[in-house]
């Protein structure tokens, strides 16, 4: 398997996951606030939204969300980006809706973490499965069950921690029980990815 068919098959169940976007994910609203607070507020605390909000804790009167913030902090070098954009359109704008302003905030940041993170978990299921087996079917297959196949893909259709939490599982297992998935992807001598390798290894042919 080359670099260009582990692209394809990651765009491919990018594009599926983002094609699933669920806007009221249960659970994902605490990210969008929080993604929300970090980039248009410059604070940590969830005050200009708690009254939205169940799963909270409190702390010398500020409001915050009762989850780990890591997946905001993903989500809100993205959400800077298009919230520059966004901020600027006239306050009469169909666009300008809380609601408009809800969903959009929770589509950036999903596509740029659960359904980033998730999609590129199963590449490295097919990754794993076809150094194990060199077979490409049986790597296609893979990363399609742990895409599809699992309840992973009802937690990739917004953001949700377990699917970043997942893939850096994942990366980890691989790295510490089957090191040399690496072996062999990178041809020192031509600084040519796969194609040159001749390791038993490379998980490119």
């Amino acid at each position: 398997m080359t670099p260009r068919i582990y692209f394809r098959l990651w765009a491919s169940i990018w594009l599926i996951y983002v094609l699933h976007f669920n806007p009221v994910l249960p659970g994902s609203h605490r990210f969008v606030y929080l993604t929300r607070s970090l980039v248009e507020q410059h604070q940590i605390d969830v005050d200009p939204f708690w009254t939205r909000l169940l799963d909270l804790s409190v702390s010398d009167g500020h409001y915050y969300i009762a989850a780990n913030p890591g997946l905001s902090f993903l989500a809100a070098p993205v959400w800077t980006i298009v919230y520059a954009a966004y901020r600027h359109l006239p306050e009469t704008s169909v666009f300008r809706t809380e609601t408009f302003h809800f969903v959009l905030c929770h589509f950036v940041g999903f596509i740029a973490t659960t359904a980033l993170f998730s999609s590129l978990a199963a590449v490295a299921v097919a990754w794993f499965v076809f150094v194990r087996t060199r077979e490409r079917w049986r790597a296609i297959l893979g990363a399609g069950l742990y895409a599809f196949g699992s309840i992973t893909f009802y937690h990739s259709t917004g953001m949700n921690q377990n699917g970043v939490v997942a893939c850096i599982g994942l990366c980890l297992f691989i790295l510490m029980f089957e090191p040399r998935v690496w072996a062999g992807a990178l041809d020192r001598k031509s600084g040519r990815v796969g194609k040159e390798c001749r390791s038993r290894w490379s998980p490119y042919h």
